[in-house]
C-alpha cells in the first residue's frame, strides 16, 4: 500500500470487493482510502455495507439520510473541510437526537482545534449527561479550552515535578474534571485505592507536554516517577494521556523505559500497538538494538524487546535486522544436538520477512548453519522468511520501473 501511494497509483477497482470483505479492513482503512480512485468510489456506493467507506459529501446525505449516513457524511466533510463540518452541525445541533449528537461529536475528533470551542461549549451545556461527557472528552484535548486549563490546574495540586523529583498528593474527593468526563465510572483495579484511582483518571486527561516546563524530557519525567515509592501507578495514566494527545516523544520514552527498566509497569498488547504507532521508528530501533546487545544470548520470550518485535511488522533499521539474525545464526551453530531452546524465534523470523529492508536479502540469506544438528527443525521457518523477503524485493523492483 505504501508503494502504491508513493508512486501515485491507485487500487484496481476489480480487486476492491475482495479487499473490502477482509475482517481487518477498518484497521487499515486509513492506508487504503487514499488509493481509491473515482471508479472505486462509485463501486463503494453499490453495496450498502460499503457505503460507510465512501468519501461522499453530498449535502442530501446530511439532510435526508439515515443516522449512519449522516455520520459518514460528517466524517468525510470533517476530513475535507473541518470548518464546513462544524458549521453544518451547528446549524442543526439543537434539533438533533441525543444519540445522534454523541455520534456526531465523535466525528469532530479529526481536525480538532480551538475553532471548535463554541460548539463544544454548547454541547458541554447539553441537558443530556452523555452528550456533556462526550463534549468534555473533546474539550480536554484542546489545551486552550477552559476545561483543559482547569484539569491541568487541578492536577498540579497533587502532582508536581521539582528539581528532578516528583511530589505526589491524593485528592480527597473526585476531581470535577474527572466527573465531567465520567471517567470516575471506569472500572477501578482491585489493587488501586480509590483516591489513587481519582488521581490516575485526572492525569490521563492532561496533555503530558504540560509537565515538561522549561527543562526535563519525557524520559526524565517517567524515570523520576520510577524512583518514587508511590510513582509507578501513575505511569499508566500518563501513557494513556500520551496516546490521547498523540505525543510521539512520550510514546517513545515509555517504550524506551519499558525495554530497559525492570521496574517499569507491564504494557498490554493494545497499549503496545498504540505506542508503536506513535513512536519514531528509527529511534525505537536504536533502543531495540541496545536491548539485543544487552543480552548475551537470544531474547527471552516474555521480554519487552521480544514482545515489541513480534507485535506487528514495522520497518527495522539494518543494524537491528542484522544483529537479530546473526544472533540466531550463532545460537543454531552452538547447538550440539536437537534442542527446543530458542524455538520462540520462529515468530521473529515470520515478522522479519515483512520488517527487514528487502535490499538486505543477500546479506541475511548467508551465514545459516545448514550443517547444524538441529537445522532440520529450523529449515522451513528460515526458508519461509527468505521467500517472503525475496517476494518483497521483487515487488519493490517492479515499482522502481514505474514512473511516479
Amino acid at each position: 500500500l505504501g508503494l502504491l501511494h508513493s508512486h501515485g497509483l491507485t487500487l484496481p477497482p476489480a480487486h476492491l470487493p475482495a479487499l473490502l470483505e477482509q475482517p481487518a479492513i477498518r484497521e487499515f482503512w486509513s492506508l487504503i482510502e487514499p488509493l481509491i480512485d473515482g471508479s472505486g468510489q462509485w463501486l463503494l456506493q453499490q453495496n450498502p455495507s460499503w457505503r460507510t467507506f465512501t468519501r461522499q459529501t453530498d449535502r442530501n446525505s446530511w439532510e435526508t439520510g439515515t443516522a449512519e449516513e449522516r455520520a459518514t457524511f460528517l466524517r468525510n466533510l470533517r476530513r475535507a473541510d473541518p470548518t464546513a463540518a462544524r458549521e453544518i452541525l451547528a446549524e442543526t445541533w439543537s434539533k438533533e437526537k441525543t444519540s445522534d449528537k454523541i455520534a456526531f461529536l465523535l466525528r469532530l475528533k479529526d481536525g480538532l482545534s480551538k475553532n471548535d470551542l463554541p460548539l463544544l461549549e454548547e454541547a458541554h451545556a447539553d441537558r443530556s449527561q452523555s452528550v456533556r461527557q462526550a463534549a468534555a472528552f473533546l474539550l480536554l484535548q484542546i489545551t486552550e479550552s477552559a476545561l483543559s486549563i482547569k484539569a491541568h490546574s487541578e492536577a498540579r495540586r497533587y502532582f508536581q515535578w521539582r528539581a528532578g523529583r516528583v511530589k505526589i498528593g491524593l485528592p480527597a474527593e473526585t476531581p470535577p474534571t474527572v466527573l465531567a468526563t465520567g471517567a470516575h465510572k471506569r472500572s477501578r483495579p482491585a489493587q488501586v485505592g480509590e483516591r489513587t484511582f481519582w488521581l490516575q483518571e485526572l492525569l490521563a486527561q492532561v496533555d503530558p507536554r504540560l509537565w515538561q516546563a522549561q527543562e526535563g524530557s519525557a524520559v526524565d519525567r517517567l524515570e523520576s516517577l520510577l524512583r518514587e515509592p508511590d510513582g509507578a501507578p501513575l505511569i499508566e495514566p500518563l501513557i494513556r494521556a500520551s496516546i490521547l494527545f498523540r505525543r510521539e516523544d512520550w510514546a517513545l520514552a515509555a517504550l524506551d523505559l519499558w525495554l530497559r527498566e525492570p521496574g517499569f509497569p507491564e504494557l498490554k498488547k493494545a497499549t503496545q500497538r498504540k505506542l508503536l504507532a506513535l513512536a519514531d521508528k528509527p529511534l525505537l530501533c536504536e533502543h531495540l538494538l541496545e536491548a539485543v546487545r544487552r543480552r548475551r544470548g537470544l531474547l527471552l520470550e516474555n521480554s519487552p524487546a521480544y514482545q515489541l518485535l513480534t507485535l506487528e511488522p514495522f520497518p527495522w533499521e539494518n543494524a537491528l535486522s542484522l544483529a537479530l539474525l546473526r544472533r540466531l545464526q550463532a545460537h543454531l551453530s552452538e547447538q550440539n544436538g536437537l534442542s527446543w531452546e530458542g524455538w520462540h524465534y520462529r515468530a521473529i523470523l515470520q515478522i522479519a520477512g515483512f520488517s527487514i529492508d528487502p535490499a538486505l536479502l543477500a546479506r541475511v540469506g548467508s551465514g545459516w548453519p545448514q550443517e547444524a544438528a538441529n537445522w532440520g527443525m529450523w529449515e522451513e521457518s528460515v526458508e519461509y522468511f527468505l521467500r517472503t523477503l525475496q517476494f518483497r524485493r521483487h515487488f519493490h523492483r517492479l515499482f522502481m520501473n514505474i514512473a511516479p
